[in-house]
């Protein structure tokens, strides 16, 4: 188990920068959410705004993809995935990041409303009893 952690870990970047800096990498992987009224189909592109609004990102680099975790410096607020990304591929992904915020010391706590992402943090955060 600590093998496989281990060349996972190898596998990903992490990095923290500022929203404004790397917006550009953000947009094109942000979901169409399609609403439904009536019958109709109407094609928005939005995003969920938590109540305090991020102005950091954290990124995760893996291979040739990049994901996205929203940041207020006090706790993660959105997380944005490159591609169809497994549960599992998002563990890996969640563990080095959290790993890698404890080495630098920021903040690894999280108020997600994606049930699925929260329950990957969840699930990370008790692997590594923190």
């Amino acid at each position: 188990m600590l093998t496989a952690h281990l060349m996972v870990l190898s596998l990903h970047i992490n990095g923290w920068f500022k929203i404004a800096d790397v917006e550009h990498l953000m947009r094109p992987r942000l979901n169409n959410i399609v609403i439904k009224k009536y019958g109709y189909v109407y094609g928005y592109k939005a995003m969920v705004v938590p109540t305090s609004q991020p102005t950091y990102v954290a990124i995760s680099s893996e291979n040739n993809n990049m994901h996205f975790f929203l940041h207020d410096t006090q706790k993660v607020r959105n997380c944005i995935w490159d591609g169809d990304v497994s549960l599992e591929q998002k563990k890996q992904i969640v563990y080095s990041l959290v790993t890698w915020f404890k080495s630098t010391n920021c903040s690894h706590e999280y108020l997600l409303y994606d049930y699925e992402d929260n329950s990957v943090f969840d699930d990370v955060i008790k692997e590594l009893d923190l």
